[in-house]
């Protein structure tokens, strides 16, 4: 969001204002930015284990296959860490594709916030599955997102604004000083979601 957005939203608010609301949404980005990164960062952890874990089984299943003792146990053996390796190989697989899934999914939700995380953890399996669906082939992935969310209240910019005690069709002196009392970030909240109400908040005439 750039300083001129705000200005022309928030009609009459001041520099120190504005400026707050900007380091506001700057510090948002960042953190998920970071928290991002830190998700990266386990499934590289996660990747390198699994790929040292491999190297192990092929040795072993190497060293058995060259054993010539009991031929029985050596099978056993053998069958028992081809197992194993199969399904590191499914779970590698797995976690690779839920990477890219949820690479596509914040890709389309932006900066977008969730009212709860239980809310978005819905959402990206409900995105899930409209990728998969047949029906939805051909469709990009913001048509699938926008079809799953329209109207749906998920998140935090849809909340009704704080409180402000019978504010919705007056502009008495009670309900200004109550705007006045919010902080900055209740009152771009509030602003963003009652322009006109805010605009009559912040003229001083």
């Amino acid at each position: 969001m750039k300083r001129e957005d705000i200005a022309k939203l928030f009609e009459g608010a001041t520099d120190e204002q504005i400026k707050a609301l900007l380091d506001i949404n700057s510090a948002d980005i960042t953190r998920a930015l970071e928290k991002r990164k830190s998700e990266v960062d386990n499934l590289r952890e996660e990747l390198s284990a699994a790929k040292e874990a491999l190297g192990q089984h092929k040795a072993i299943i190497e060293r058995l296959e060259g054993d010539a003792g009991d031929a029985s146990k050596l099978r056993d053996e053998i069958e028992r860490y081809r197992q194993a390796e199969a399904e590191r190989v499914e779970a590698e697989k797995l976690a690779r594709e839920r990477a890219e899934l949820e690479a596509r999914f914040d890709a389309v939700s932006g900066e977008r916030k969730y009212i709860h995380d239980i809310v978005r953890k819905g959402v990206i399996e409900d995105f899930a599955r409209a990728l998969a669906d047949k029906d939805n082939r051909g469709k990009s992935d913001a048509e699938i997102f926008e079809a799953l969310t329209r109207d749906k209240g998920y998140f935090a910019s849809q909340n009704p604004p704080p409180d402000m005690g019978g504010i919705g069709n007056t502009v008495a002196l009670a309900d200004r000083e109550k705007f006045g009392k919010m902080s900055l970030y209740e009152q771009f909240v509030f602003a963003n979601e009652h322009p006109e109400q805010a605009k009559a908040f912040l003229n001083k005439e």
